[in-house]
């Protein structure tokens, strides 16, 4: 019999991770921070347009995965390719971190969450962080991904039929605007959080995969927790 999962609703991902922390005895403070999205690099239009194509064709979404495509199977497009393939291998540790946070426990609520989104500028975001310190001073991370899919109901069910195929049990999805995010409930050691990150990639295209590189490379995952540049903020979709 296939496991039941609950269908989301309304309900903002802030009173999700006050939920998370609430079920994790262990956590004795949880890991937030400020961030600036960047721009992205120029990109000829001509590749662009046609990498936004291939992105509607596939239901997927993958700035730099489509533009590598496209540049990559046009042989005359060598120099847009050497510029593609440049930025594409670019890592920037900390890329639009503004500070970092560190909430107690005890802190861990709504109305934390809403002052501290209350004092964003216009042009910055509140994220969680999968570091949490544990009560016995040691650092674990809670598992997190960003889906590549579009946020359709259709998508939903394939998400979810992902998440069991690599044994996740329990976990929120959460629509993040373009598409959905993961926030599994069990706390891992970091040894066990990277060999969860790399399973993930073995779901490419499905799974953002340079999302999932980049915090390997950074050894944390961000999600984000209010909206941004006009963005609604993130909320439950479904429970597993």
């Amino acid at each position: 019999m296939p496991r039941r999962v609950s269908r989301g609703g309304d309900e903002n991902v802030c009173g999700l991770v006050c939920e998370i922390v609430n079920r994790n005895r262990r956590i004795g403070a949880i890991r937030l921070c400020i961030y600036k999205q960047g721009k992205l690099p120029f990109v000829a239009a001509k590749v662009k347009l046609a990498a936004k194509e291939l992105r509607l064709s596939l239901r997927q979404h993958g700035f730099w995965q489509s533009v590598l495509t496209i540049c990559w199977r046009d042989d005359s497009a060598r120099s847009a390719l050497q510029r593609a393939i440049r930025h594409a291998a670019e890592h920037v540790e900390g890329a639009g971190l503004v500070r970092t946070l560190d909430v107690p426990r005890g802190k861990v609520n709504v109305a934390t969450f809403t002052r501290l989104i209350d004092l964003l500028r216009p042009d910055e975001a509140l994220a969680i962080m999968s570091k949490v310190r544990l009560t016995n001073g040691r650092w674990a991370h809670l598992p997190m991904v960003d889906f590549a899919c579009y946020d359709t109901d259709a998508d939903l069910k394939k998400v979810l039929t992902a998440l069991r195929a690599l044994g996740h049990q329990s976990g929120a999805i959460v629509r993040s605007g373009n598409s959905f995010h993961f926030y599994c409930f069990q706390v891992m050691s970091e040894e066990e959080w990277l060999t969860s990150m790399a399973r993930f990639l073995l779901l490419a295209p499905i799974v953002d995969v340079r999302y999932t590189a980049h915090r390997i490379i950074d050894r944390v995952c961000v999600l984000r927790l209010s909206g941004r540049g006009g963005s609604d903020e993130p909320v439950i979709a479904a429970r597993l």
